[in-house]
């Protein structure tokens, strides 16, 4: 069993009553051809025997795997914990149920080399694509083969679809944590890459990199549920985008405008706070007649908390106090 201090990779999972899933993730992770490397579970408060799972491989693995619990608060409440404890020069994230070919790490390491030496500081890490089991392209490729961009342009201007897998410079995920919100247990994830956008660009690559799999009830089955169930980091998302002063077309600019009224309704957020957050007065006029709609169709369809105190989306919870 490795006691390796200072890996190349820190291997990060979150997990929630995935006990039966994280086999998926444990054996592609034996299966690397590039050994330098630790797997770092954050278990969000499972009750499953999860727990009893991680120690056994603990005792067998010859990689070192680095296990921490804490009461159910949420993915990026996990991925907080998880920076202030990983000890590798990359963090490579995988969900509970995803997998990586054996090469995976190996063309990590050879897409980053790629980097001249010179530049690398401007990068925060390399992202590549995924498929699912049966082989299928997961949403869209790059428009070209290499492509240095950043995590707003990729989307707002290359029009980029989809789950991606890739990994990221620890320090600049350290410098980059996730806002916390009380009583709120789901932040987007791309929050933060497109925080690290406005000062770090990526290395897109068309390679695919990982296996996906969605399971019935997980995030992804449920995303409409949850952003409304924490609406203060829904809101934020849509809000960081629209005041990212990035072009981006028309049509995304109403949904993004649509979304943040939607949520920020949902958060209890008066609209005079509303308007002047955003800071867009048209915008926000036009889009506030459908948000109101979309938001009552919300709250007909589930049962959602109505309000949350404007100072709870105004003031995240400190990162000390969060982890």
């Amino acid at each position: 069993m490795s006691t390796v201090d200072d890996p190349t990779f820190t291997i990060f999972v979150s997990t929630f009553n995935r006990r039966d899933l994280l086999t998926r993730v444990y054996d592609s992770l034996c299966a690397q051809t590039f050994r330098d490397f630790e797997w770092l579970i954050v278990d969000d408060g499972s009750n499953d025997g999860t727990s009893a799972l991680v120690s056994r491989w603990q005792q067998v693995a010859d990689f070192p795997i680095r296990y921490f619990w804490q009461e159910n608060a949420g993915k990026h409440v996990a991925f907080n914990l998880a920076m202030t404890e990983a000890r590798g020069c990359f963090v490579a994230e995988l969900d509970s149920d995803d997998a990586y070919f054996p090469d995976t790490l190996a063309r990590f390491i050879e897409h980053w080399d790629s980097i001249p030496a010179e530049r690398r500081h401007e990068f925060a890490g390399v992202v590549g694509l995924c498929h699912d089991q049966g082989g299928k392209l997961i949403g869209t490729r790059f428009p070209q083969d290499v492509l240095d961009s950043d995590a707003l342009d990729k989307v707002l201007r290359h029009r980029v679809k989809g789950d991606k897998r890739g990994f990221f410079r620890t320090d600049v995920l350290r410098a980059h944590p996730y806002p916390v919100f009380e009583g709120e247990k789901r932040v987007p994830a791309s929050l933060v890459w497109k925080r690290i956008a406005r000062s770090y660009k990526m290395r897109y690559v068309n390679d695919i990199l990982a296996i996906k799999t969605y399971q019935p009830g997980g995030i992804s089955a449920n995303s409409r549920l949850i952003r409304m169930t924490s609406p203060c980091g829904s809101r934020l998302y849509y809000l960081e985008i629209l005041t990212s002063q990035r072009k981006m077309p028309v049509a995304l600019t109403a949904r993004y405008g649509i979304n943040y009224v939607r949520y920020s309704l949902h958060a209890g957020m008066g609209l005079r706070e509303q308007r002047k957050a955003l800071g867009r007065t048209v915008l926000w006029l036009l889009c506030l007649l459908p948000a109101a709609i979309v938001c009552g169709r919300d709250r007909r369809g589930v049962e959602v908390r109505s309000s949350v105190s404007t100072g709870s989306c105004a003031d995240p919870v400190p990162r000390s106090e969060a982890t």
